[in-house]
């Protein structure tokens, strides 16, 4: 969602509040949804320890993870690319110099 105002998520700066008196800048508004994660003990310490060492949240990993996965190529993407890159290889097509429906339909002209 874009509206205009400065060009910042919403509760960055001053008090949490977003300044919307400069209109000549957008301004995206993130809004996040929280899910719930559960893991053993050992892994979450370990998640927490890896994710200092990388100077981040394990928030952010798995907001960074998510977003990779939700990002990949679908299969329907994939089939639509394919089907696009085939009609975009077709020159040419004439029906012109197929059979006429009276040869489909005699029993000897496809043998």
């Amino acid at each position: 969602m874009v509206i205009q105002g400065p060009s910042r998520p919403v509760g960055s700066a001053r008090g949490g509040k977003p300044d919307l008196t400069n209109r000549d800048e957008p301004v995206k508004l993130w809004i996040m949804k929280n899910i719930t994660v559960s893991l053993d003990e050992e892994t979450y310490r370990r998640a927490r320890m890896r994710a200092a060492e990388l100077d981040t949240s394990v928030s952010a990993v798995v907001r960074r993870l998510l977003n990779e996965f939700a990002g990949a190529e679908t299969e329907f993407d994939r089939r639509k690319k394919l089907q696009d890159r085939t009609l975009a290889s077709i020159r040419s097509f004439r029906a012109g110099n197929r059979l006429s429906r009276d040869e489909i339909h005699e029993r000897n002209a496809l043998r």
